[in-house]
């Protein structure tokens, strides 16, 4: 694949992504003085938001872009993000499932396997990892 190719396709999933994902409720992994590691942390504040919606001059979230997921692909910046309010958005489950814990009679992988039967009979599901 060719650089051209490379970037349209690349210009393509970030367009995807935009589509399933909320543009203003969004974070960048950042290193933290305090805590002296990296760590996630939202771009838009309480207040910005607060502001905004209270019509204060040049009080804008910043959105999320094409261009910042496109590095975030690359490797170049670690972006978190959650779901849109459309039609579709994307959701990250992430099951433990250890024994006494939830006290639901789970064998192990059946909680898995229902949710997976459950959100492949209701509609799409892309890129599941197992």
């Amino acid at each position: 694949m060719n650089k051209r190719e490379q970037r349209k396709n690349l210009r393509e999933a970030a367009k995807w992504l935009m589509g399933l994902t909320n543009d203003r409720d969004w974070g960048l992994k950042v290193w933290d003085d305090l805590e002296q590691k990296s760590v996630p942390k939202h771009v838009n504040r309480k207040e910005t938001f607060l502001s905004f919606l209270k019509n204060v001059p040049f009080a804008y979230p910043r959105r999320l872009t094409q261009k910042v997921l496109i590095q975030h692909f690359l490797g170049q910046k670690t972006v978190y993000f959650t779901g849109s309010r459309g039609d579709e958005t994307i959701v990250m489950l992430d099951i433990d499932c250890a024994p006494d814990v939830t006290g639901l009679p789970w064998q192990q992988g059946q909680a898995r396997e229902t949710l997976l039967t459950m959100l492949l009979n209701r509609g799409r599901l892309v890129g599941h990892r197992t």
